[in-house]
């Protein structure tokens, strides 16, 4: 766990590593910007930025993110998605239509089960395409349900435990009187909360696609694809929990640095060549992406990463 010290440290460090290249690709783009415009006097403002570093890296990589949608169909990231997670956590995921009630026609419920096994030990929703007006945009994961053993009734153990204590209260020790968890108690105890039903957990997951239109399907950006996957990872968490303790199970209770760490694991692998192919084909010609576009892709990483780290370290 880190502290405030070593943390604050590791800022600073980032900060000033980080400062000299954030000027000169910042300089990059505005000569950029001069010479395309042809006007050698050209200041950029910091609302100019975003547009000619986008024009920059088209330049520099030949790949414009409109163009590349045409390769990222919704529908072939999320079954690429499924089959990795088939590979890594030996899952199945699978549309569980009428499973669960849904909020809206969009609204789709999956089954989580065992490799070996047809029965679900999660559900999840996914609610992806945007509804301007009517749902908050941005992208995340909501625990619904926690998997734990839940008895919505009250402990006998317990509540024998309490008549031991108001017992005692009449007692001579009133003052030293308490709940009396007798051997017997804790061990009854024990067993009714292992007799307890089994909850299974339940994951909402909230993206805002674009939705299909025009005969094409919902078509995805490449930031759009990593973040899918990056909070696809948050639910496994949530579901793949081993726990049967809801204030320990899942996503609940995870220490603020290691809470982004299934997310940011899972997220790499869109980048992963044999993944991407498997993902990133032309939604009306099957044609996969040339190889010169991912390798473009990978370098699309590593663009700018002066001015990100330094803005977001200071």
């Amino acid at each position: 766990m880190a502290t405030f010290n070593s943390a604050s440290s590791l800022m600073e460090q980032l900060i000033n590593d980080s400062r000299a290249v954030a000027v000169e690709e910042n300089a990059q783009v505005t000569q950029f910007a001069r010479n395309v415009s042809e006007d050698k006097g050209l200041e950029l403002k910091w609302w100019d930025i975003a547009y000619w570093s986008e024009r920059q890296k088209e330049h520099l990589f030949h790949i414009k993110q409109e163009r590349l949608r045409e390769y990222l169909p919704l529908p072939l990231v999320i079954k690429g998605l499924f089959q990795l997670a088939h590979k890594l956590y030996g899952i199945n995921v699978q549309l569980a239509s009428g499973a669960l009630p849904v909020w809206h026609k969009d609204v789709q419920v999956y089954a989580v089960s065992d490799a070996n096994s047809t029965k679900p030990f999660a559900y999840f929703y996914a609610d992806l395409f945007a509804r301007p007006g009517s749902k908050q945009g941005g992208a995340w994961v909501q625990p619904l349900w926690d998997a734990a053993k839940y008895w919505r009734a009250p402990s006998p153990a317990a509540a024998a435990a309490k008549a031991t204590k108001a017992a005692a209260s009449n007692s001579t020790n009133s003052r030293t009187a308490s709940v009396i968890w007798t051997p017997s108690l804790a061990k009854a105890e024990s067993d009714w909360l292992n007799s307890a039903p089994y909850q299974l957990p339940i994951a909402v997951l909230i993206s805002n696609q674009n939705p299909p239109a025009g005969g094409k399907p919902s078509l995805m950006s490449l930031n759009d694809a990593g973040t899918l996957f990056h909070e696809f990872g948050h639910a496994l968490q949530h579901m793949l929990s081993k726990s049967k303790q809801g204030l320990t199970s899942g996503m609940r209770n995870i220490e603020w640095d290691a809470v982004e760490t299934p997310s940011q694991m899972q997220e790499k692998w869109v980048y992963d060549k044999n993944m991407f192919n498997s993902i990133a084909r032309h939604w009306n010609t099957n044609e996969s992406v040339p190889s010169w576009m991912f390798d473009a892709i990978k370098s699309l990483k590593t663009y700018r990463q002066g001015v990100s780290s330094h803005s977001i370290c200071s």
